[in-house]
């Protein structure tokens, strides 16, 4: 599903960089692409969770690992609140 996920992502961004190629092309846009290129380096740090300067699988087992213990210890404290909840307004 990760795979998947990252895939579908990755689509998005060359159909997006494709398309904005081709409107520079066609002059109907002016895209300043050192600003692209910052703004893409400034995303890079902020996703990059082990702090090596990449992106890679390391860091979405980090993430993976964070939310894991998330849903640990946050899931079962709101599932049993959903289930008092629906015991205590049930007629």
């Amino acid at each position: 599903m990760l795979q998947a996920l990252a895939s579908g992502a990755l689509i998005i961004l060359a159909g997006t960089f494709a398309f904005l190629k081709w409107l520079e092309t066609q002059q109907l846009i002016t895209v300043n692409w050192k600003n692209v290129e910052s703004f893409w380096a400034k995303q890079t740090k902020l996703l990059d969770q082990n702090g090596d300067g990449k992106l890679d699988a390391k860091d979405l087992q980090v993430v993976r690992t964070r939310f894991e213990g998330f849903m640990a210890t946050t899931v079962p404290s709101a599932g049993g609140f959903a289930a008092g909840f629906m015991l205590g307004i049930k007629p």
